[in-house]
């Protein structure tokens, strides 16, 4: 809700990621991006239920959901999402947030890149339902027989789970980063990682004009409390 809120103030700073409705209280407008009988013949959507974990109840469809007092977020999925060796990735990084007012936050240097099993094909009606093919959660892929687990670290940057490092090192080369199936090459991630995580850090404190309120109570934070876990 944050992030939307902030969208709606900066769109061009908040471009950086899909559309997304908070339901139920965006049902309405969810619906209209289906036709009269509540389905979709072009868009797909990832549907993910509120305070989930390790891929729980997440999954893809191109049908409105009923409306439900269940929460859970709905997004547009990126059909053309960048691949390496033509398998879906995501990251893991850890940040401590240290203070909000100055804004004073620690980016670890080392994270994770967390692979599908399945290679990636263009999304449809038909592969819907291939979670390890849209899916990277951990827990949700350690179970299939593709899984490669990686017991060297000095080969870090093979297997199905890698380091931020060994990802970076991937993205420099340019030659199998792709965005989607023959699409275009990355030219690099730390410029992007650092833009994006400053931008979802003000979205998570700033109010809509995008300023700070010293005595806010949210910007009295004691400790350091897990996110994103």
């Amino acid at each position: 809700q944050n992030l939307e809120k902030m969208r709606r103030e900066h769109p061009k700073d908040y471009a950086f990621y899909p559309r997304t409705w908070v339901l139920p209280a965006e049902h309405a407008d969810f619906r209209t991006m289906f036709d009269a009988r509540g389905k979709s013949s072009k868009a797909v959507y990832i549907i993910k239920p509120d305070a989930g974990c390790q891929g729980r109840g997440i999954y893809l469809t191109q049908e409105c959901p009923p409306a439900s007092s269940d929460p859970m977020v709905a997004q547009q999925y990126i059909k053309k999402p960048l691949l390496i060796d033509g398998f879906k990735f995501d990251l893991r990084l850890y940040v401590c947030l240290e203070s909000l007012v100055p804004m004073k936050a620690y980016l670890c240097t080392e994270g994770l890149a967390r692979f599908a099993t399945i290679p990636y094909e263009a999304v449809g009606s038909q592969n819907l339902h291939r979670r390890r093919m849209h899916l990277t959660n951990y827990s949700i892929n350690k179970k299939s027989s593709d899984f490669v687990p990686n017991q060297d670290a000095s080969q870090d940057g093979e297997g199905t789970k890698w380091s931020l490092s060994a990802l970076r090192r991937r993205l420099g080369t340019c030659e199998n980063a792709q965005r989607g199936p023959r699409g275009r090459q990355s030219s690099g991630l730390s410029g992007l990682k650092t833009e994006a995580l400053r931008y979802c850090l003000r979205s998570g404190v700033c109010p809509t004009d995008g300023q700070l309120n010293p005595d806010s109570p949210s910007n009295t934070l004691l400790a350091y409390p897990p996110f994103g876990q």
